[in-house]
């Protein structure tokens, strides 16, 4: 997509450093260089690789989905239609939990398919950490967008 930073199954490595202890304490500038390429090397350095996961289901209107699903026969439902007991406006102690439906036939999630590509972006990331030659590595999860970006 032309909007998109990254490729789909690229990665981007960005040097960074610590600015605060694990008490969450401010550390002092010390005589060390702010440059990772300085006389004093990566010490003290750490890296942080970004990919970007598919997004298929923060949303009906999820970005991915539809690359990474298959439309279901007719006659299949994945969730219950909504009635009219939980529609109507006498019904006011308890409502229907289901969002609803997105204007286009019913998908299913081509899992091979998601997994396939999700490995790749594993293996992407795993390839990056062997050519820094990182020696500790903390992963955190994909797909964390929609929970970032509602904080």
């Amino acid at each position: 997509q032309d909007t998109y930073l990254l490729g789909k199954f690229q990665v981007v490595a960005v040097p960074a450093v610590a600015d605060y202890d694990a008490g969450f304490n401010s550390l002092q500038a010390s005589s060390q260089s702010f440059d990772c390429d300085g006389p004093e090397g990566f010490n003290g350095w750490f890296w942080v690789l970004h990919t970007a996961a598919p997004n298929i289901g923060e949303s009906a209107q999820a970005e991915d989905f539809l690359a990474y699903s298959v439309e279901e026969e007719s006659g299949t439902t994945s969730r219950p239609f909504r009635t009219d007991s939980t529609n109507s406006a006498a019904s006011t102690s308890s409502r229907c939990c289901w969002k609803d439906r997105p204007l286009r036939p019913a998908r299913r999630l081509n899992e091979d398919l998601y997994i396939g590509d999700i490995a790749r972006l594993w293996r992407n990331a795993l390839k990056a950490v062997q050519y820094l030659e990182v020696e500790d590595a903390i992963f955190f999860p994909f797909g964390m967008g929609a929970f970032l970006r509602h904080l």
